[in-house]
């Protein structure tokens, strides 16, 4: 992966493997990553701003698609 997302990647690639496609809130991303909700909110922030994701519905999100691949694809590399 490139680009701003790189920068995010390794919590790009946790909330993909934990939400599997599904729409997630803020809460639940700063649980996953140990945060408080505030600083959950602000990384959710920073990955609409570069398109990682988008607010399916008021308080909930989504992966886009391309980092839901990348990182099936990074998970089946170290697999096998």
């Amino acid at each position: 992966i490139d680009g701003p997302a790189a920068n995010h990647w390794e919590r790009l690639r946790l909330m993909a493997g934990r939400q599997s496609g599904t729409s997630f809130s803020t809460k639940d991303a700063g649980e996953t990553f140990g945060l408080s909700d505030r600083q959950a909110r602000r990384i959710l922030a920073q990955w609409e701003s570069i398109g990682a994701l988008t607010e399916v519905e008021r308080g909930r999100f989504i992966l886009e698609n391309a980092i839901i691949e990348a990182a099936a694809r990074a998970q089946k590399a170290t697999e096998g």
